[in-house]
């Protein structure tokens, strides 16, 4: 009888200990959890900075992109009505002059390339601009019609119901909302990706 109880109690502290040790695992695998989960977040973090080059190269506004010869700009769109004189920016130091389609609601900052020609550096469009983004997008379009449009493109942290950034402040698309429809927009690069659009 004596045996036969040894035997149940040490049967009970083994089931016990090995009871007590599956919860221990179980504890360090929810404590290494939170780790995981942050390291898959980062593996699946975007790099909206390449997202908006990579979108500068295939977006235009009335066939108008970043980097066309202005005279390529004017076989699509026509003579400007106005320029500007040729100033050089302390930014990076180049020639830049401003050509402005006013009675298209189009503005562009053109830039000196190595051989003399002027290139486009930067596009603004306000009303009462007719034409539309490859993605559709135009002046009075939604707000919800520019996230769809933009989806992939788009950082959540750096957008609002007032501006949507497709890409970063460094390169891309930025929309500018009031009333939750597009009142204006300009496609943009900064100085340290600009050779991208320039060469």
């Amino acid at each position: 009888m004596k045996t036969l109880i040894s035997i149940i109690l040490i049967s009970v502290s083994s089931l016990i200990i090995s009871c007590n040790g599956h919860k221990v695992n179980k504890n360090q695998e929810i404590e290494q959890s939170p780790d995981r989960q942050l390291s898959q977040h980062h593996d699946l973090q975007k790099d909206y900075s390449k997202l908006g080059t990579e979108l500068l190269e295939k977006e235009s506004i009335g066939g108008v992109k970043l980097g066309i010869n202005i005279k390529a700009v004017e076989s699509l769109i026509g003579s400007p009505n106005e320029k500007t004189e040729i100033t050089i920016w302390g930014a990076d130091g180049l020639n830049h002059q401003t050509v402005k389609y006013s009675t298209q609601g189009i503005e562009l900052d053109l830039i000196q390339k190595p051989d003399s020609s002027f290139s486009v550096d930067m596009i603004t469009v306000t009303s009462p601009c007719k034409y539309k983004t490859a993605g559709g997008i135009g002046i009075d379009s939604g707000l919800e019609d520019v996230k769809k449009a933009y989806l992939s493109y788009i950082d959540p942290t750096s957008s609002n119901e007032n501006e949507i950034i497709a890409g970063t402040v460094y390169g891309g698309i930025i929309f500018k909302l009031a009333g939750q429809k597009v009142s204006s927009f300009f496609f943009w690069c900064s100085s340290r990706i600009k050779n991208k659009f320039t060469t």
